[in-house]
């Protein structure tokens, strides 16, 4: 999204937005607020971006036993890299290497790139954030079909932390005021971070990109997913959700109104890490949305057919 300016208030929500948002192009949202500079990059995100895109959340709810049981080489090895470094070591950095080196093998391997969030004409802003891809949709001339994202909430507020940083000089009188404002980012509910939504958004342009043009003709939506960790290692939480391919034209286009009101709901699963001998399967199994080996091998998980 556009660049920030030197010097950045964030927006504070003083009424609810009027209703019928669901039917407006994304400026026509933005403009119920003409007071406040709405399109900011996603770290600056806040409860106010949410709601003009009409976005919920659900209450987290606990992910059933299911398993998706993917043998691979190394996995008892894969299972103590992990254990080391998501319970005895600290720090976002660590549990990211937790994760991969549990679900990124050598059959699941891990694609770590920065997302492009596509806004219009605005250039494109880099969200900080790793996926998976299964291997044989990463490897050769193959396009990539993500599977899920990985994002640690200790990173997000490490980022936001290092933005206003860079705003001001450290004999800035306004370094001071700037920590006041760093500081209504520390949200009630951190399951429901705002950036989360935006690296849902960019992952879907990114899995609508790796659709086959002939596709696209058949399909409604595609399914985004992300996992995330925090400084609660007891679990890791899976966000999911079906994003209308009308929703997504409507960054590509945002003063065009969508032919049919537009909203998102984010579902959020938890996964509890213990046992830690079936925390992979049971990732997978909600990643995946299957239960066997054969079934794993396609991408219609990710797609929403009309």
């Amino acid at each position: 999204m556009e660049p920030l300016p030197a010097r950045h208030t964030p927006p504070s929500i003083t009424s609810k937005p009027l209703p019928g948002l669901g039917a407006l192009s994304v400026y026509a949202r933005t403009r119920r607020y003409p007071q406040t500079r709405v399109i900011v990059e996603p770290l600056l995100w806040t409860k106010l971006q949410l709601e003009l895109l009409e976005c919920t959340f659900s209450e987290p709810l606990h992910a059933p036993p299911t398993v998706t049981k993917l043998n691979y080489d190394g996995d008892s090895n894969c299972q103590r890299a992990f254990a080391h470094h998501m319970f005895r070591s600290r720090g976002f950095g660590n549990r990211a290497i937790a994760v991969r080196c549990l679900i990124g093998g050598p059959q699941v391997p891990l694609q770590c790139l920065d997302f492009n969030f596509s806004f219009g004409s605005y250039n494109n802003v880099l969200l900080p954030c790793s996926y998976f891809c299964m291997r044989d949709k990463c490897e050769g001339a193959n396009k990539l079909t993500p599977i899920v994202a990985y994002v640690d909430h200790d990173h997000i507020v490490h980022l936001r932390r290092m933005k206003f940083s860079r705003m001001y000089g450290i004999e800035d009188p306004g370094l001071r005021l700037a920590r006041i404002r760093l500081k209504s980012y520390n949200l009630a509910e951190p399951l429901q971070d705002p950036y989360l939504v935006a690296v849902l958004i960019a992952f879907a342009q990114k899995q609508r990109r790796a659709l086959k043009p002939a596709m696209l003709e058949q399909v409604a939506g595609v399914c985004p997913k992300l996992l995330r960790t925090s400084g609660n290692t007891d679990l890791i939480h899976l966000y999911s959700t079906n994003m209308s391919l009308t929703f997504l034209s409507m960054f590509d286009n945002p003063a065009v109104p969508p032919p049919t009101p537009q909203s998102l709901s984010i579902q959020i699963t938890a996964i509890p890490c213990e046992p830690l001998n079936t925390l992979r399967d049971r990732i997978m199994a909600q990643v995946l949305s299957v239960t066997t080996p054969e079934e794993a091998g396609g991408s219609d998980y990710s797609i929403v057919f009309k």
